[in-house]
């Protein structure tokens, strides 16, 4: 178990991260920041690969949400690892935004968790600009959960090179969105 409680920024370098929880210690006057840029990627596995233990990376308290940036070249890989309590920003209305250049790539039973929205237009995953890619495995599709049938579950906008295969959207108001920008 890793309590992060500043900021972790990963600059063109790889972290993998095998069956291990982070915990992100954010409070109303520290709210830590994962940030992956330039070539960097976070790498969470989980299931089988990690013993039996389940990656994941989650705020200490749902009070207080956390937040990961994706970068330009930047990637997330998750095998059978899941991601809860990330904070909606208003300002890109999502709580994960996969953009220009940016890889989310979920396999194996991936999950990602949203939070509760009034906004029907706020997603929980919104990939504008950058890739994602899905798939099945031993563990099933990959998710992606809101809270309470709110808001948007995905959201894809300007990408091309996304590769959905096996992808589940629960809970959502509007479970898929595509969104012609031009």
């Amino acid at each position: 178990i890793i309590t992060l409680a500043t900021d972790l920024v990963l600059d063109n370098c790889k972290l993998h991260l095998n069956g291990t929880r982070v915990m992100v210690e954010t409070t109303s006057t520290n709210a830590p920041v994962i940030t992956i840029r330039n070539g960097g990627e976070l790498l969470i596995t989980g299931g089988v690969q990690a013993g039996g233990e389940v990656g994941h990376i989650r705020a200490v308290s749902s009070v207080d949400p956390w937040t990961m940036n994706i970068g330009n070249s930047g990637s997330l890989v998750m095998d059978h690892g899941y991601l809860k309590n990330m904070a909606t920003d208003s300002s890109t209305g999502t709580s994960f935004l996969i953009g220009d250049g940016a890889t989310l790539e979920m396999r194996n039973g991936s999950y990602i968790l949203g939070s509760s929205t009034t906004d029907p237009d706020m997603a929980t995953v919104k990939v504008a600009g950058g890739t994602l890619l899905t798939s099945t495995g031993d563990f099933g599709s990959a998710r992606i959960s809101n809270v309470g049938q709110t808001g948007t579950g995905l959201w894809l906008e300007a990408t091309s090179s996304s590769n959905l295969q096996g992808v589940t959207v629960e809970n959502a108001g509007t479970g898929i969105k595509l969104h012609n920008s031009a």
